[in-house]
């Protein structure tokens, strides 16, 4: 009887530390998501703040090109 208290717990305890490497995923896709979105939007301020003066279309270029 103790036997089976002991594998419920250790059940128990794997489930728990599932979840919490489950939410450290998630936390860790969402900090990637986010330094992605940061970085589309720096890259389009970029290109934005580029676009507007014609004659830097070389220096666009240059800059995706490192």
């Amino acid at each position: 009887m103790l036997n089976l208290i002991m594998v419920m717990l250790l059940v128990m305890m794997m489930m728990m530390l599932l979840l919490l490497l489950l939410l450290l995923l998630l936390l860790l896709m969402m900090m990637m998501m986010m330094m992605m979105m940061m970085m589309m939007m720096m890259i389009t301020s970029m290109y934005h703040h580029q676009h507007h003066h014609h004659h830097h279309s070389l220096d666009l270029s240059s800059d995706l090109g490192k």
